[in-house]
């Protein structure tokens, strides 16, 4: 979806940064919102070992303690986040995107200008090579 937006955003497909930035933002936005209600499920699941029941004095569980398990699986779990209603699929979806958008617009950003770096300095030594084989007397 980058590389699509990116040529949207700049046809002329030289190496522009905020277009590169803006491209990756809007990607991982978009990839974080697709992946909210998978995210959400795989939390609940991951949580469920971490309420124990009470111990007699009414404070958390002893060390050792058996921990309750909520979720038989992945069925169970949707299950139980749907009785919550379609909304609760999305829960955490603002704390994703303002995470995974400005993440990925980073990410992207250093990737495109290493290869932009890289890519240059190739052309010049390729450049170089030209010339220099130009000056060579023949014999």
């Amino acid at each position: 979806m980058a590389a699509g937006l990116k040529k949207w955003l700049n046809p002329a497909g030289g190496y522009d940064s905020g277009v590169v930035a803006l491209s990756g933002a809007l990607s991982g936005a978009f990839a974080a919102a697709v992946t909210t209600p998978l995210d959400v499920i795989k939390t609940k699941l991951q949580v469920q070992s971490l309420s124990a029941p009470p111990t007699s004095a009414g404070v958390g569980a002893a060390p050792g303690a058996a921990y309750f398990v909520q979720y038989s699986g992945f069925v169970s779990a949707v299950r139980s986040i749907a009785m919550e209603g379609a909304s609760g699929f999305w829960l955490g979806l603002g704390p994703r995107i303002c995470m995974y958008g400005p993440s990925c617009a980073i990410s992207w950003a250093a990737y495109e200008a290493v290869k932009d770096l890289l890519s240059s300095r190739r052309r010049r030594a390729r450049e170089a090579r030209g010339a220099s084989a130009k000056r060579v007397p023949a014999m």
